[in-house]
Parts: structure tokens; sequence; C-alpha cells
């Protein structure tokens, strides 16, 4: 849930509160507005990666664009949801000022050679012909995958939130477990700039990762801190209900809970 709302507030079109966010995918009801569409799309987009973790390698196009019809359904014209864009009048901008931070490749590099050539990397052996090991997570699968996908800028809209499915999709594809516990947009949502910024400074020094790299590595460093933050007072909540328990006697676990709180 965490993930799939930061994800949509983080894309800039998801205008919902956290907790209006939250209520919803609890209850099941369906959206109201587009932006509670986005985050409903989301939501389905993570189980949709938890139920295919298992059936890697990474097949172009179609788990890309399955991916990406997940994350848009409903929130964009059906002539752009799950397809490649059909042309160059996609660029990244500041919304403010109108300044032009990325120019995408030609719609025409994209299918097939782009995407055929990003599957491949992300589906070759760790040590492949270039006898470097790339630890997947970090790289092969996770934070490049997720740069070059922000890069190639392959569709009209939704290309942020593709691009962090595909990073959740192959750690988990990894054995990384943990990580679906660990919503990394909220993080990057909390440092947008970065976000940003790591991503320019990247291009503009002939495409040294390095600067995105660090980055991400620093998102999930703090997702990680926030997940243990969690357990804690959680742990911390439940010793507190087993100690009402034992000191108010003949109530149930629920009941302690309303008492401690």
């Amino acid at each position: 849930m965490e993930e799939s709302i930061a994800s949509s507030i983080l894309e800039g079109g998801a205008a919902t509160t956290r907790n209006v966010a939250k209520e919803m995918l609890r209850k099941g009801r369906g959206p109201r507005n587009t932006s509670e569409q986005m985050v409903i799309n989301n939501y389905r987009a993570m189980r949709f990666i938890r139920e295919k973790k298992d059936f890697p390698p990474l097949t172009p196009p179609e788990f890309i664009l399955a991916l990406h019809r997940t994350v848009t359904e409903n929130t964009l014209d059906d002539v752009f949801v799950g397809r490649f864009r059909d042309n160059n009048e996609i660029v990244v901008a500041d919304p403010v000022t109108g300044v032009v931070h990325h120019t995408p490749p030609e719609y025409t590099e994209v299918p097939p050679g782009l995407i055929d050539a990003l599957c491949r990397f992300a589906n070759a052996a760790d040590d492949d012909d270039t006898g470097i090991f790339i630890h997947p997570p970090i790289v092969r699968g996770g934070i490049i995958l997720h740069f070059l996908i922000g890069y190639i800028h392959p569709f009209e809209d939704g290309n942020g939130r593709t691009a962090r499915s595909i990073f959740y999709w192959y750690v988990l594809s990894q054995g990384y477990w943990l990580f679906e516990y660990m919503p990394i947009s909220r993080i990057i949502l909390r440092s947008k700039k970065d976000y940003a910024l790591a991503y320019l400074h990247s291009e503009y020094d002939e495409m040294d990762l390095t600067y995105f790299i660090q980055y991400q590595i620093q998102c999930i460093e703090e997702a990680r801190k926030d997940l243990l933050a969690y357990i804690e007072r959680k742990q911390s909540e439940q010793n507190a209900t087993k100690a009402m328990i034992k000191t108010v006697r003949n109530i149930s676990q629920r009941q302690a809970d309303i008492l401690r709180r």
C-alpha cells in the first residue's frame, strides 16, 4: 500500500492523502477520481509483480507492456495504455519554467532496439562475457533498469511508475523478499529534487551512473531503517498489550489493545 500511494504521488498526478488512499485500499472500494485510480493501479501492479516474481526472465516486450497497462489503465487515453510512444513529443521538463532537462531517444529506436537491449541486459548472467559481477538488486535489474526506463522514456506517460515497478519485480525475482516491505518511492518522495538531479548528473557526465546508483542506495538504506523502526514500534505495542492482559484479567487481546490506546 505504501509503495502504491507514494509512487502515485511522486508521478505528480495523484492528488490524494495517504490516509484516504489507505482506507480505499483496505475497504476495496472503487476509485472516485483519477488520483485514486492511479493508487489502485499501482497497488494492482505490486500484486502482479508478486505473482510474477518466480517467472523470470524479463520477456520483451510483453512483460513491460503488461506492467505499463496495469499502472495506467483508466488514467490515460486507451490509445496510449500498454503501448510504446509513437512520436518524439515527449520530453522531461520543469513543469513551472518549461526548461527541458531530458530529450528521450527517437521513438523509432524504442521497440524493438532499446527495449530488447534492456531485456538482454536484465537477463544476462552475472558475469556474462565481461567477466564482471554486478550485484542484482543494486545494478543488474534494480537500479540500472530503473534508470534505463526513465532515460528511454518509452511511454506517453507512466514511465516513472513503470520503472519503479520493474525495480521491484527484479529484486523480488532474485529472492530479495524484504523489498516487498520497503516502500522506496516514499523515500524518493522526500527527496524529489535529489531524484531528478541523480538522473541529470548521470546523463550530463557521459552516462556515469554512479550518481544514480549512490542516490538509490541511500534510498534503500533509508527504507530499511524505516522498516526496522516500524517493526520495533509494533513489537513495543505488542509487549504493552501483553502486559495489559496480565494486569487486567479476563480480557481479550483486542480489548487490551483498546485499553492501551
